[in-house]
């Protein structure tokens, strides 16, 4: 990155248009680009390819059991609070952050939005709390339409919208061709990704210890800790009578309701419901870090219990890497559901720690949306463990060809929820092109009932392709994105030992290759291009 950046001002420095970006190191939803030396009366086009996947659940609605996906494009970048152990650089290999600054100007932004919607089933409906969008089907199979802000969008909020499909979630399959120009790395690999969707038993006598995690912080003032209060309102009206909770409230400094995790009593329920009536945001900084150690550092409750804790955060911080890397450390023993509360909440924050900590995550941007996500990450976050889990890759080259070799991302299998998707990429060579057959097989056990989804190749759909014919390769990325969070997550939890610094020098420069052959940003990585033509006498305004 230092190169980069070096690269990127010598050439602007000569007179050479150049375009420079990277990713925070430790804020991976904060990037910076910049655009150095654009001609007079020119106009500059940036493309930025953007690919997630989109949080869906089953709803019950008038016409029967349907799926609803939440599509968010992050609008709102609100002011980062850096704790006192990120007051110097030294946790950071690349010296000081990009300065995040917010200013009042005058120039009429204009912004426009349109999207192209597949589905594989018919599309219903797409609605949105703040803003108007026209839908137009393309066929009368409704599973394709074009989409169309129709309302001025203000940059107060983030872009959000629920797609409202007409079956409910099921388990799907995709295959996306390799890069015939690419002789190795993932572009180079045929790509089957795999959406499970394990279904279980969810009645079951498990010993669950919750412990509510919530940002008492100053960022977190007025509609924020509204939602916070609410939130936390229906999770204790809605826990098991046989379980164990904890409140711990987190600002500059930390505290818990009880001295331990309490049984659900009358007694306990009504000191949980006044801390409840009372809690405001007004415990200072978001120092959420020392409040994760204190519930780490004491032991579980009781032999057999699960725990697991609920967050509730606008995960306005810095130090996310920081935090990230003590969930995961602590993964084995706890596991971590987050929900990310109002408008610029911190995407990979929330989405961090739940990735870390084995649990899921979900958004509340507006009222509407809190108490159907509240209640659906408790369901996920009170159910049984699943164990024994195993994929099975049984993939040939054509019907009866010989068993093609399957590289599984990513590494770790993700924790298994019932009604939860759960995504698997398998990469497989396959140089002479040969038609892909076979099954791909989950097994697991929970509360030691056997259960198994498979999926079959024959029936995995295409990539839509945009206006060129081309996919853009977009699987491909997608599994160099999910490898290199896994193995950012693994860095960032090493501890600094002789032996394990040389592990994390090997998992970096992974990470680096990764990123520079898929075009995939990453933490250690930037984008640099230069013109290779000078613009004459142009010089470069410097303010004084």
């Amino acid at each position: 990155m230092v190169n980069a950046k070096e690269t990127y001002q010598e050439a602007v420095d000569a007179g050479h248009t150049a375009f420079y970006m990277e990713e925070d190191e430790l804020m991976g939803d904060t990037f910076t680009m910049k655009v150095g030396n654009i001609p007079p009366a020119e106009m500059a086009v940036i493309k930025l390819q953007y690919f997630c996947q989109l949080q869906v659940r089953n709803e019950t609605k008038e016409f029967g059991e349907c799926a609803l996906a939440v599509f968010a494009l992050p609008s709102v970048l609100n002011p980062r609070y850096t704790p006192s152990s990120l007051a110097s650089e030294s946790n950071r290999q690349f010296g000081h952050p990009n300065a995040i600054t917010f200013t009042t100007v005058t120039v009429p932004y204009k912004f426009s939005f349109s999207a192209n919607l597949t589905a594989q089933c018919p599309i219903v409906s797409v609605t949105s709390a703040k803003d108007i969008f026209e839908l137009n089907y393309q066929g009368e199979n409704r599973k394709t339409a074009k989409l169309t802000l129709q309302s001025e969008f203000k940059f107060d909020h983030d872009l959000e919208m629920d797609i409202i499909l007409a079956d409910p979630t099921k388990l799907t399959i995709t295959y996306e061709q390799c890069d015939s120009n690419e002789k190795g790395g993932i572009l180079g690999f045929d790509c089957l990704t795999v959406n499970f969707l394990p279904v279980f038993k969810e009645d079951t006598d498990t010993r669950n210890e919750v412990i509510f995690l919530i940002d008492r912080s100053g960022s977190m003032s007025g509609k924020n800790i509204m939602q916070a209060k609410e939130s936390l309102l229906l999770f204790l009206k809605s826990l098991p009578t046989d379980c164990r909770f904890q409140i711990v409230g987190f600002g500059t400094t930390f505290s818990a309701l009880f001295n331990e995790p309490q049984d659900y009593t009358e007694e306990s329920m009504k000191m949980a419901l006044e801390y409840q009536k009372n809690m405001n945001a007004d415990m200072g900084g978001t120092e959420v870090l020392g409040a994760l150690e204190s519930i780490y550092a004491k032991e579980i409750t009781g032999a057999g219990w699960h725990r697991k804790i609920i967050f509730l955060t606008d995960g306005d911080i810095t130090n996310q890497t920081q935090v990230i890397s003590l969930v995961r450390r602590n993964a084995k023993t706890t596991r971590m559901f987050a929900i990310g509360l109002g408008d610029g909440a911190s995407t990979s924050l929330v989405t961090g720690v739940a990735r870390a900590g084995g649990g899921k995550s979900a958004f509340v941007r507006n009222d509407e949306r809190l108490q159907p996500v509240v209640l659906h990450i408790l369901q996920l976050a009170l159910q049984p463990f699943a164990s024994e889990v195993e994929l099975t890759w049984s993939i040939t080259g054509g019907a009866g060809g010989n068993a093609l070799p399957v590289v599984t991302i990513p590494d770790q299998l993700p924790n298994l929820y019932s009604g939860s998707y759960a995504t698997v990429i398998g990469l497989i060579a396959n140089p002479k092109k040969l038609k892909l057959a076979g099954r791909v097989t989950l097994n697991y056990k929970v509360n030691g009932q056997t259960y198994t989804n498979s999926a079959d190749v024959s029936e995995a759909g295409l990539p839509r392709q945009d206006e060129s014919g081309q996919s853009n390769l977009v699987f491909h990325r997608q599994a160099a994105k999910i490898q290199i969070l896994e193995l950012s997550d693994r860095h960032a939890s090493l501890v600094k030992t002789n032996r394990e610094e040389k592990e994390a020098e090997h998992i970096q420069k992974k990470i680096v290759t990764l990123s520079t052959s898929t075009n995939v940003i990453s933490r250690f990585t930037a984008f640099v291009g230069v013109d290779p033509e000078k613009l004459g006498e142009f010089r470069p305004f410097k303010p004084e």
